[in-house]
């Protein structure tokens, strides 16, 4: 039973990594600010409230500088913004499941950094076509 579902496990998180690239900055904005707001005193439920209508925030600043910016090295550093968790996040999450196939080797770790790298790149692209799929 395990050899047929942690193969299915595996796909569906590398689907869920791809589907959320874009969300890894407002993630981690809304997640340290709530961390923030509760090592200084304030209680869960604001804290928790505050980091999401942070990342909220983030994201929509975020995606509105990309349609509203028209110069390009504006729109690549608004990009690397966004693309750098990602690819953080997508280097940690191949290097966790390649872990479990394999002990930690040079072939792993180049094949982690091509999956950031590789899922950076889409949390780039889906942030710039986040709008134009929403308004034909």
């Amino acid at each position: 039973m395990l050899i047929i579902l942690a193969p299915l496990v595996g796909l569906f998180l590398l689907w869920l990594m791809f589907r959320l690239a874009t969300y890894a900055l407002p993630f981690a904005v809304g997640t340290w600010s709530a961390f923030w707001l509760l090592h200084h005193g304030n209680g869960y439920m604001l804290s928790i409230l505050g980091g999401f209508t942070l990342a909220v925030i983030v994201l929509a600043i975020g995606q509105l500088l990309f349609d509203t910016v028209r110069s390009p090295a504006l729109r690549v550093a608004l990009g690397l913004v966004f693309a750098l968790p990602a690819g953080i996040a997508g280097y940690n999450l191949v290097n966790g499941l390649g872990r479990l196939i394999a002990d930690q080797c040079p072939g792993l770790t180049i094949l982690s950094w091509g999956g950031g790298g590789v899922i950076a790149i889409i949390a780039v692209q889906r942030l710039s076509y986040a709008r134009r799929t929403e308004n034909p």
